[in-house]
């Protein structure tokens, strides 16, 4: 717990310097932010995704000036067995030990790629469309990792602030016993006391930026929204621990917000949501442990 702890605090403490120095810019024209397919973080397959899913074949642009690192083709020989899962693809080079990954592109602009040293922010690098192992045709992954820190950054702090976003949502909000039992928290007067999991109703159009759970003014789990790293060869966040997907969404109706200790007698309990907007929204309950 301790490392994890530790690796948490440098890990946020790095995306800080690095928001702090660059800033990118959206990686299609004329985007409108509401409608991002699947964003950083959220459930895909089981697994956290690690990109931002943008929908339909479009331009795709530089998002900083940036070295062509690696190019990557879909198809590249009769000997090729094992095709690329983000398609035809060009990873670039930026400056704080950055890299911009530009997954599902047409061949023609990767191709061109090939041959070129640098793009500068805003130029063309192709358009998207369906060559990687992807549900939604002609979407662009676009993804943004520290080579340093060993982790997937989440796109959107380095972004422009979207002019809107959809609402702050906390509802259905449970807790669960280590032998697995569940208790809906708005209509709880009392329970044994114990460390539970706390989980809030799963919603896909509203993804949150980070939660902190406060018990008797005390904050006993902040799980930020900022990075994935690797644990045991799986993507997780980190929080009091490391939890990958499976911890994070154990089924289609939850989502993971962190985990408490309920000592005997009254417990205030706060948990506090928040977006990339910076919006938060604070519930409170107050249950009684014996």
């Amino acid at each position: 717990m301790k490392r994890t702890k530790l690796f948490s605090c440098v890990l946020i403490n790095t995306v800080l310097s690095i928001c702090g120095t660059t800033a990118f810019d959206w990686p299609v024209k004329n985007f409108d932010g509401n409608k991002i397919l699947s964003t950083f973080a959220q459930n895909r397959k089981q697994h956290f995704n690690a990109s931002l899913v943008f929908p339909e074949a479009q331009e795709v642009i530089a998002t900083d000036k940036g070295k062509v690192k690696l190019v990557i083709l879909e198809h590249q020989g009769e000997c090729n067995w094992f095709e690329s899962t983000l398609g035809n693809c060009i990873i670039m080079e930026h400056e704080g030990n950055l890299i911009s990954v530009y997954g599902n592109l047409e061949k023609s602009g990767a191709e061109d790629a090939l041959q070129k040293e640098r793009f500068f922010s805003g130029e063309n690098v192709g358009s998207a469309e369906n060559s990687a192992w992807n549900e939604s045709a002609g979407a662009l992954e676009f993804q943004v990792a520290d080579t340093k820190g060993k982790a997937f950054l989440n796109p959107l702090i380095f972004m422009p602030k979207l002019s809107s976003e959809s609402p702050l949502l906390i509802d259905d909000i449970t807790i669960e016993n280590k032998l697995g039992r569940s208790y809906e928290l708005s209509s709880l007067k009392s329970v044994q006391a114990g460390t539970y999991k706390v989980y809030k109703r799963r919603r896909e159009n509203s993804p949150l930026q980070s939660s902190s759970i406060y018990v008797n003014g005390t904050e006993l789990e902040r799980i930020d929204r900022d990075a994935l790293y690797q644990e045991n060869n799986l993507l997780a966040l980190s929080g009091q621990r490391a939890y990958d997907s499976v911890n994070f969404f154990p089924d289609e109706a939850r989502e993971f917000l962190g985990q408490i200790l309920l000592l005997h007698g009254n417990n205030s309990i706060a948990i506090v949501i928040r977006n990339v907007m910076e919006n938060e929204r604070t519930v409170l309950f107050t249950v009684q442990a014996y």
